[in-house]
């Protein structure tokens, strides 16, 4: 009976370890009115000691999906990160309300364009580098510009 759990043991600790390096927050973030607008992922991780013993962490944090309201229309962007497809979805969008989508890379670089009044814009860049690209949404002379990153 003692050598089972003594077999046990290592499992159990290396079970515990697992779950004291690494933990997950969400986080959000809401407007005035208390609407959700965004998702904040952090992911915390305990790094090795150093020469004093301490142990250091860092944080890797970034939103899932974000939301900003342009000319009284709610802009969603999500996932973001991702794998190089993405979706930007209009809510509120009028007739006559032309959304002007634009993503470039970091050197400035032209990668997608769309100027159609749809409420939902699927992009595909899997074809692409891994990377930060600028998002940039214009709606009625307004614009609004974020990161999306490709992993």
């Amino acid at each position: 009976m003692k050598t089972k759990n003594l077999k046990r043991l290592p499992i159990f600790i290396l079970m515990l370890l697992a779950s004291v390096t690494y933990g997950q927050t969400i986080g959000f973030g809401y407007d005035d009115a208390g609407n959700r607008e965004s998702r904040t992922l952090t992911i915390e991780k305990i790094t090795e000691a150093n020469d004093s013993g301490q142990t250091q962490e860092s944080d890797d944090s970034f939103d899932i999906f974000k939301s900003v309201t342009i000319d009284d229309v709610k802009v969603i962007v999500s996932p973001n990160p991702n794998e190089g497809r993405f979706s930007i979805r209009f809510i509120n969008l009028t007739e006559g309300i032309q959304p002007r989508v634009l993503l470039h890379s970091m050197s400035g670089k032209p990668v997608f364009e769309n100027e159609n009044q749809q409420s939902l814009i699927n992009v595909d860049v899997s074809d692409r580098e891994n990377g930060t690209y600028i998002l940039t949404i214009i709606i009625n002379g307004k614009k609004e510009a974020w990161k999306v990153i490709k992993q």
